[in-house]
């Protein structure tokens, strides 16, 4: 994946995404004795950044694929983003999530138009039932990790906050 990547999956999300403030924290500030900025990916379209990567995902994907539908595992917030670009697009989507996902998650994939089907006692029994029934119906897959356009569509958040201070010098993320 290089650079140009990350602004190909920009121009392709722009408009079904939020340009989200990079905020200066004073408190961070003062504890790590440096400029400490936070990304507020908190008020994202889906109150995450993974909207990003799982609309980038989607949006980069042939006639063909779409009109088979979506299918992915998730454990709530790449599933909300799916659900919520798919619904946009006029696409069906199927969230594989596990059995103890918070039930707050499993209300929000619906509310975007996803369809839930809980599976599993962990996201990798989730993911497992996922590939079965992807296989099953022909849907397309999207991996909510090992997809190169989920991972562009998600660095889209370093491009913003270039956009938005040139001079950081370094970028945490917590994982």
């Amino acid at each position: 994946m290089s650079l140009i990547d990350v602004f190909k999956a920009y121009r392709n999300i722009r408009e079904y995404v939020a340009w989200t403030p990079l905020m200066y924290s004073y408190k961070l500030s003062r504890i790590a004795n440096c400029n400490v900025y936070l990304k507020l990916e908190n008020i994202q379209v889906t109150g995450s950044f993974k909207v990003r990567g799982a609309c980038n995902a989607v949006k980069s994907l042939s006639r063909e694929e779409l009109e088979r539908g979506i299918i992915t595992a998730s454990s709530g917030n790449h599933g909300i983003g799916l659900a919520y670009i798919s619904s946009k697009l006029g696409v069906k989507s199927i969230i594989v999530m596990p059995k103890n996902t918070s039930k707050w998650k499993i209300e929000l994939c619906k509310a975007f138009g996803g369809e839930v089907v809980l599976a599993g006692d962990n996201y990798d029994e989730a993911e497992e039932y996922c590939f079965k029934i992807a296989r099953e119906n022909d849907l397309t897959y999207i991996s909510s990790y090992a997809d190169l356009k989920v991972i562009a569509g998600q660095a889209t958040i370093a491009h913003e906050i270039f956009m938005d201070n040139p001079d950081i010098n370094t970028i945490l993320v917590p994982i």
